[in-house]
């Protein structure tokens, strides 16, 4: 009897060990934290998150710019207790990687994972999720082209020559490339390039872009580069002096209009 009572009791005993150890892992959160990122950020739906919970990250590329690569990686912080506020904080250099953790894509901005009950940690062997885990998140973005702005470089009506320009279209920042093509007996006078825009009209179009119109307002002067006698540069400038005179941002309907006047080469 008093044996039957002694296995009852440790039985009873175990019983309540294992739901005391239970309790102490219900209720454990993990922090999820964001690496450094240049030219866009994430954002977490969760500051902390227990085993088994999805966590969504929603991108936010700058302007001009799409993801490259995300991705969520489980380790731990030396020192650090990590958390606080709406945007997690960002990790330290310090972060400890125990391994990858897998994300789903939702579409382009969202992506989710979830926190898992085990990991490979840093011995490569697989282990419950540490008491210490946190879960970084990081990403990187490169430019996208579709979402560049750019602008028109169009022609003026010219005589005895022409100018054909190596691009229809170019980014605030890219070089221009001019060739001047003088008819038999002529050469260069003078060549100039004007920023202002074509009232009602779109531009653009062609190999040669196409001439501007006579109703073309223009902003400012342009300066152009010599690189020979037969060939010019200028770069789309960031702002332009505009038609009160006052410095301003490139607005967006702007164009580069190029004209070029030719002369009787004896």
């Amino acid at each position: 009897m008093k044996k039957l009572l002694s296995t009852w009791l440790l039985l009873a005993l175990a019983i309540i060990g294992f739901q005391a150890k239970a309790d102490l892992s219900f209720g454990k959160t993990y922090s999820v934290i964001m690496s450094e990122m240049t030219n866009g950020d994430v954002v977490s739906d969760k500051e902390t998150a227990a085993i088994g919970e999805t966590v969504t990250l929603t991108v936010e590329p700058a302007t001009g710019y799409k993801l490259n690569e995300i991705k969520v990686v489980a380790g731990y912080e030396p020192g650090s207790t990590g958390g606080g506020g709406r945007a997690p904080r960002k990790a330290g250099a310090s972060f400890v990687q125990y391994c990858v953790v897998n994300t789903i894509k939702v579409d382009d901005t969202t992506y989710t994972f979830v926190i898992p009950a085990d990991i490979t940690d840093t011995f490569g062997d697989k282990t419950s999720l540490p008491d210490n885990t946190k879960f970084m998140v990081s990403a990187t973005f490169e430019e996208d082209p579709s979402l560049v702005k750019t602008y028109s470089v169009i022609m003026s009506e010219m005589t005895n020559g022409d100018v054909v320009s190596d691009k229809e279209t170019a980014a605030i920042g890219e070089t221009v490339t001019l060739t001047v093509e003088a008819a038999t007996g002529y050469k260069l006078n003078e060549i100039k390039v004007v920023a202002g825009y074509e009232p009602g009209s779109t531009g653009g179009g062609g190999r040669a872009p196409r001439k501007a119109g006579v109703n073309f307002v223009q902003y400012c002067v342009v300066n152009t580069s010599k690189v020979d006698d037969a060939t010019y540069t200028f770069v789309i400038p960031a702002d332009i002096t505009d038609t009160f005179g006052d410095k301003t941002s490139l607005p967006d309907n702007t164009k580069f209009m190029v004209s070029a006047t030719f002369e009787e080469d004896p």
